[in-house]
């Protein structure tokens, strides 16, 4: 069965500040569709809400990517996507938000698994019939919420003790350049190999575990804090 493409769609919606808060955060709502086009109207598929601090975007930091990554892989989004639809949503924040002066917003990024013959103007017209059918009927919930994983993150000392008892490897069986879906680079040095048999650069996923104890792609815990 072939795979549907993800269509990627962001907007904006203002908020009010509280007069002690600071405008360096925005809330990302993300919100995980398909797209039925025989009856062409919207499933709700999940949703996740991430903060992103716009000093990290305008610094290049890898923050925003792992935490975006991290609530992608909750909303089950395949991996191989990651790094498109990420770099959309850095840009959007850069020429929308940060370039324009946006005031206080919370960005919506709906992403959307339906045939390349489906117009991109017809799921837009499904997304906002969906939403307003949800607030006519006051059904806040009627979207299914994925449940973020609250499992303490492991200290400092307990992600230095798993990554010395970790697997290293330079390459797979056939002599491939292995690739990390977590800074979306292939080969280089250091590749660390997880219980779970999926492997990432050493580095990369030492700072994966700072923010989540689960592996990036199958979700297993790779140990408790």
């Amino acid at each position: 069965m072939a795979l549907l493409p993800y269509r990627c769609i962001w907007d904006t919606v203002e908020i009010d500040l509280r007069e002690d808060e600071d405008f360096a955060f925005i809330t990302v709502l993300m919100r995980h569709w398909k797209f039925d086009e025989f009856v062409e109207r919207l499933t709700a598929a999940g949703r996740s809400e991430c903060v992103v601090s716009l000093d990290d975007v305008l610094n290049e930091e890898e923050r925003p990517v792992l935490d975006a990554m991290m609530h992608l892989t909750e909303l089950g989004i395949r991996e191989g996507c990651y790094g498109g639809i990420i770099s959309g949503l850095i840009e959007y924040i850069e020429e929308e938000i940060i370039s324009n002066l946006s005031p206080p917003v919370t960005v919506t990024l709906d992403i959307v698994e339906a045939t390349p013959a489906v117009a991109t103007d017809d799921i837009q017209e499904a997304l906002e019939l969906y939403l307003m059918e949800a607030d006519a009927e006051e059904e806040g919930s009627s979207m299914m919420m994925m449940e973020i994983d609250t499992t303490v993150t492991p200290s400092e000392a307990a992600v230095a003790e798993m990554m010395g008892k970790l697997q290293r490897c330079g390459a797979d069986k056939e002599g491939e350049e292995l690739f990390c879906v977590i800074c979306m680079e292939e080969g280089g040095v250091g590749f660390a190999v997880m219980p779970c048999k999926h492997v990432f650069h050493v580095t990369c996923v030492a700072r994966w575990f700072t923010i989540n104890p689960l592996c990036p792609l199958c979700r297993q815990t790779i140990f408790t804090a």
